[in-house]
């Protein structure tokens, strides 16, 4: 997608003529922003938006999981998706995302903007129950491709 945005190259389906698309279904994709930032994700669930013809943004929700689960996969999407700065990662693993000095409990955010890929992997509480109550989140955006604000 990095040279490429268009709708055509994540399949977009004929039967949605919206500018949302929800994927309610497990998938892997080749998720390919940068040549940096690039690697092979599978998410429970997802959404693409688009402007026209090109993709401007996505949201990939993986499967829910324990902390230690979502610390390695957030570990490695950034690894993949070539974000550097984890600070904020580290302290809320550290802490158990409970932390004073985290303020966003049950929540991190780690990414890149002000690229022309944005990209982030959160953590969030799944409410899934004790056995999995974390899930990690890939976010990717084409400021060139979103809409202009009124």
């Amino acid at each position: 997608m990095a040279a490429d945005q268009s709708v055509s190259r994540v399949a977009w389906p004929a039967d949605v003529p919206g500018d949302e698309w929800a994927i309610d279904r497990p998938m892997t994709v080749d998720l390919a922003l940068t040549p940096n930032a690039r690697g092979r994700i599978r998410f429970e669930h997802g959404t693409l938006w688009r402007n026209g013809a090109k993709v401007a943004r996505g949201r990939l929700l993986m499967a829910p999981t324990t902390m230690d689960g979502a610390y390695d996969q957030a570990k490695a999407l950034a690894d993949q998706l070539d974000i550097a700065d984890r600070d904020e990662l580290e302290t809320w693993y550290k802490t158990k995302g409970k932390s004073v000095e985290y303020p966003h409990r049950g929540f991190v955010y780690i990414g890149r903007s002000g690229v022309p890929e944005d990209r982030s992997v959160q953590i969030r509480e799944s409410f899934a129950g004790d056995a999995a109550p974390w899930y990690v989140t890939v976010t990717f955006g084409f400021p060139r491709n979103a809409k202009p604000t009124p």
